[in-house]
């Protein structure tokens, strides 16, 4: 199970006032809930993706936060942000068979090309 000392490790730059222990039981909570509907690949990193998944969604809320309170945000943390939605992507292409975009939402107009040409398909062999 994922916890907040997890996230906390993988984010240790970010000052502890900056995001609550709440906000990011509330993260995982998010990163589990999207994990668990996608996950369709036997015997995969699930626990992985999740921790993947809930460091982007802190890292993210760390952002929007600084940027609240500093009027701006470190330089780096644009790349940091890009790096840790890259990683996310990987770990959730491992325990689904769906198609994923870069946002990491469901390609779902691969799910739309798939379905006009079964149907296209099925009427050609009527």
């Amino acid at each position: 199970m994922v916890e907040v000392t997890d996230i906390r490790q993988r984010l240790s730059d970010l000052p502890d006032d900056y995001i609550s222990d709440e906000q990011i039981e509330g993260d995982i909570e998010d990163a589990t809930a999207y994990v668990n509907a996608l996950a369709d690949v036997p015997d995969s990193p699930i626990e992985d993706a999740i921790r993947a998944l809930a460091v982007y969604y802190t890292y993210m809320n760390y952002m929007s936060m600084a940027e609240r309170s500093l009027g701006n945000i470190p330089s780096a943390a644009d790349v940091k942000l890009a790096a840790l939605r890259r990683r996310a992507l990987g770990f959730l292409k491992l325990i689904t068979t769906r198609p994923l975009l870069d946002d990491l939402t469901l390609d779902t107009e691969f799910d739309r090309r798939l379905t006009g040409m079964g149907m296209e398909l099925y009427s050609v062999i009527d």
